[in-house]
């Protein structure tokens, strides 16, 4: 593209010196056409302005006929033709005037001293009298000067004493605070010591409370353990227990089942330790032998929890003073034959005087009319409806 337009670095330096006048010339032409129409507007103004001045130089001249100033100024002017007044002559008088200046001001300053030389006698005589007075006053502090020095070379021995003897007080000090700081240290430490003896004391009070506390729990946890209280308790209350659940398990099945309760049995190693373990086994027994719970039928396992449970309620009612009044029985007769069924309605009815009441929930039917008070449940379009039977 350079090639093709003919491209020459030299005729662009030059174009652009050119492009740089034309610019040049294009400002100054503003300026000039600025200059004109300022100088128009000059031109417009101009013939109002040489009216003005017209107008003020007629006013000057008035002024100048008619003003007091005018005629005062013509009044001096006068004067001065009279006087015959000569500009070089009244330059020449000022500068004789500015050299005898000098002279004149020596002259007044002679007079001055002339006036004052009375005054300046009576001066020198006071200033004499003074110069003897100070004079006098001189040898005494000559002679005051001389005994301070001395003093001040007897100053300068007790200064030397006091210098020796502040060091020494110093020292004495410094003695002084490090067995201040020593007494506080020994009173703190004291203090610690006091401090540390009364916790020392409330420490062995609180040992031996904490050891007479330590005696009684550890004998309440003996007493209170596995072969303490309830131990003694378990083998107090187990025979009446037993007892009394082999009395109604003997109504129940005829006397058929029996229960035995063993609070120890002998270890099977033998060893050193031949004491015996504490433990608590229910053994139950009918006409065939001691069998494992397990092994019984539902009904004879239901008339053994029956037994064991009424005997724990007549054992702890009346263990807190009181009876037993009300007994429910939910279900369980579903679990036992006809003969067991009717052995437990006989048992039931055999312990219902002992209750205020006696409640048993069934859904077999054919014990209802072992009950001569029944409440029979049916459901009636989805409802459950209640009857009692008396």
């Amino acid at each position: 593209e350079l090639a093709r337009l003919n491209y020459d670095e030299k005729n662009l330096a030059i174009a652009r010196g050119e492009v740089e006048k034309w610019r040049w010339a294009e400002a100054k032409e503003q300026e000039l056409r600025q200059a004109q129409r300022q100088y128009q507007q000059i031109q417009q103004q101009l013939p109002n302005l040489m009216a003005q001045q017209e107008e003020l130089q007629r006013q000057l001249n008035a002024l100048e006929t008619t003003s007091p100033l005018a005629q005062t100024l013509a009044r001096i002017d006068q004067q001065l033709a009279t006087l015959a007044y000569n500009p070089e002559r009244h330059t020449q008088i000022q500068a004789q005037l500015a050299a005898l200046a000098t002279d004149y001001e020596a002259y007044e300053a002679l007079q001055r001293g002339r006036s004052r030389q009375p005054q300046l006698r009576q001066d020198l005589e006071h200033l004499a009298e003074t110069l003897q007075q100070q004079q006098a006053q001189l040898q005494h502090i000559t002679d005051k000067l001389a005994t301070l020095e001395e003093t001040a070379r007897a100053a300068s021995r007790l200064a030397a004493d006091l210098h020796q003897q502040q060091q020494h007080l110093l020292k004495q000090q410094q003695t002084l605070e490090a067995n201040l700081a020593q007494h506080g240290k020994l009173s703190a430490e004291l203090e610690q010591l006091h401090r540390l003896r009364q916790e020392y004391e409330q420490g062995q009070q609180t040992l031996a409370h904490l050891r007479h506390q330590y005696r009684l729990y550890c004998e309440l946890a003996q007493a209170l353990g596995k072969n303490g209280i309830p131990a003694l308790l378990i083998e107090t209350v187990l025979p009446h227990l037993e007892a009394e659940t082999n009395h109604i398990l003997g109504r129940l099945s005829n006397h058929q089942l029996h229960v035995q309760f063993i609070t120890q049995r002998s270890r099977r190693r033998s060893g050193a330790d031949t004491k015996p373990i504490e433990t608590l086994d229910i053994l139950i027994a009918d006409c065939q032998g001691t069998r494992p719970y397990e092994s019984y039928s539902g009904g004879e396992a239901f008339r053994i929890n029956f037994a064991l449970r009424l005997a724990l309620a007549r054992l702890l009612a009346q263990r807190s003073g009181s009876d037993v009044q009300f007994l429910i029985i939910d279900e369980g007769f579903g679990t036992q034959d006809a003969q067991g069924c009717e052995r437990l309605i006989a048992a039931l009815n055999a312990i219902a005087p002992e209750f205020h009441c006696i409640l048993a929930i069934t859904h077999v039917p054919a014990l209802k009319e072992a009950f001569q008070t029944r409440i029979e449940v049916t459901k009636v379009a989805g409802a459950s409806q209640l009857s009692i039977i008396t």
